[in-house]
Formats: structure tokens, C-alpha cells, sequence
């Protein structure tokens, strides 16, 4: 029974029975008792945040050890894991925040719920996860023409730079919502740069193609000369690539031509309108 000696030595440490010529040993001896307390208490299913509290109270170890038991509690809820986070975060135990989102995350994942793994995972802070979890959202996307997880995309905020791939993922979730909204401008000068810049992963580049028909398509120039160009680049090094999934390639021959009609009426209307503008500033 942990319980007796334990709370003997506390009160005699705090009457200042313990601080006397012995008071160091006997310091070190309430800790030991009140360590082995609180380990105790962490292993119960149902008293394991009371052992938080008496770790609080061992100056030279407790940190560490409660930190060690943190990690080991068993997360069978949503519930018990916000409460180890909320434990962890204000005691600074940012490594106890992370590894406990990112198990959650896993456990979502395997229930194949990616919108609450990415929840999870954007918690953790874990770069190597969340490209991972960006990445399934992305070729659910070219599946399904849609995103599971519109709300959290919608409100990543600061987040969004916790790897390149969630960048894109978000950037390109802005460029549906202009398209939605009607703001052709803003929405192809947004989808060129994400092409553009090689943010996007390659095995998506068709799915940016073929949202560029539209644009390219559009009674005026949505793009550039310039932004035409680029854009035929980018289609020509998305020929030449072998290494390209066998659904997109087929999908890219399929929509190639119309690409590539696309693109050729774009670049004519905005050559003429360039040439316009230069001559009316001549003028």
C-alpha cells in the first residue's frame, strides 16, 4: 500500500519535521514514495489524472515520469485523448501533444476516416503524416470529384504550413471556391500558380489541366501569353512522363487534344488583346 507512507513522509515535509540535518534525504525520500503514488495511480483506468497531480508535486522527477506514463495511457476515446493533450499542453509536455494526436489520427485512418485523421494529424504537428493524409484527400479528389473534409479544409489557417502538400491542398481548395463563386480572374491566375510552381504533385497536374478547360475556353483571355505558354510546357512534361499513374495517362490522352485546343485559342485571344493594349499605349 503506496497510500500510507507516502502521505506520512508528505506531512512530514510540509509540518518541517524533514528539515532538519537530514532534510535532504528525507526530501528524497518523500519523492521516491510520492513517485511510486502516482505511478500507481497513472496504471488505474479510472484515477490516472489524480496521478497528474501528485507528479505536480515531485520537483526533481515528476516531469519526466509523468511525461513517460502520459504516453503509455491506454487511448480508448476521443474524450480520454483530449484530456491527456489538455494535461500535456499546459504542463509544456509538447511531445506527449504530439505523439497523441498522431496515434488518434492513425486510429481514424484505420477506420478510414481521413477528414479526422488530418484533424488529428494537423495537432501533431507531423509533417510526414500530414503530407501522407494530403495526399489520400488529393487522390479521393480525383476519384471523386470532391473533398470528404470541406469545413476543415475551409479553416486550416496557420496550419497550412506545416508541409508543402497541405499548402497546395488548401491553396487548391481556395481555387474551387473562387471558381464556385463566379471569380474567373482571381480563380485562373490562382490555378496557373499552383501549376506553375510545381507545388502540386505530379499525378495531379491532369486534374489542373482539365480544370483549366474551362478558363482556357472562356469568351476572353483568362491567361496570359505568357501564362499559355507555361501552361503548354506543363502539359508537354505531363506527355513525356512515364512514371505517371496508368488512370491519369489514360485520362491525359483522352482530354490531350481538348487541352491542347484550349490552350491555342486562349494564347490567340491573348496575343491579340496584348497586341491591342501595347497599341493604345503607343498611341
Amino acid at each position: 500500500n503506496f497510500w500510507f507512507p507516502a502521505h506520512l513522509l508528505d506531512m512530514l515535509h510540509h509540518s518541517g519535521t524533514l528539515s532538519g540535518e537530514h532534510g535532504g534525504a528525507g526530501a528524497g525520500i518523500r519523492e521516491y514514495l510520492l513517485l511510486d503514488y502516482a505511478t500507481c495511480l497513472m496504471s488505474h483506468n479510472s484515477l490516472w489524472q489524480l496521478g497528474v497531480v501528485y507528479f505536480d508535486y515531485c520537483p526533481l522527477q515528476g516531469k519526466p515520469k509523468m511525461e513517460a506514463m502520459l504516453e503509455r495511457i491506454d487511448l480508448s476515446s476521443n474524450y480520454k485523448a483530449e484530456k491527456v493533450i489538455q494535461i500535456a499542453s499546459s504542463r509544456g509536455l509538447h511531445s506527449v501533444v504530439s505523439s497523441t494526436a498522431k496515434v488518434m489520427g492513425m486510429k481514424a485512418l484505420a477506420a478510414k476516416d481521413t477528414g479526422s485523421a488530418m484533424a488529428w494529424a494537423l495537432r501533431s504537428q507531423d509533417a510526414k503524416f500530414t503530407t501522407f493524409l494530403a495526399d489520400k484527400l488529393l487522390l479521393e479528389y480525383t476519384n471523386s470529384g470532391a473533398f470528404s473534409s470541406k469545413d476543415l479544409l475551409d479553416n486550416l489557417g496557420t496550419s497550412i504550413v506545416v508541409s508543402d502538400r497541405l499548402t497546395f491542398l488548401g491553396k487548391y481548395r481556395e481555387f474551387s471556391r473562387l471558381r464556385d463563386d463566379c471569380e474567373y480572374t482571381a480563380a485562373a491566375e490562382l490555378l496557373h500558380s499552383l501549376l506553375w510552381s510545381r507545388l502540386a504533385p505530379k499525378y495531379f497536374w491532369v486534374t489542373l489541366l482539365l480544370d483549366a478547360i474551362p478558363f482556357l475556353n472562356a469568351d476572353q483571355a483568362l491567361f496570359t501569353a505568357e501564362q499559355s505558354y507555361q501552361l503548354l510546357e506543363c502539359l508537354q512534361e505531363l506527355v513525356n512522363d512515364e512514371s505517371l499513374p496508368k488512370k491519369q495517362q489514360v485520362l491525359l490522352e483522352e482530354e490531350e487534344k481538348g487541352i491542347r485546343y484550349g490552350i491555342a485559342k486562349n494564347l490567340a485571344r491573348a496575343l491579340i488583346k496584348e497586341g491591342d493594349s501595347g497599341t493604345s499605349q503607343a498611341a
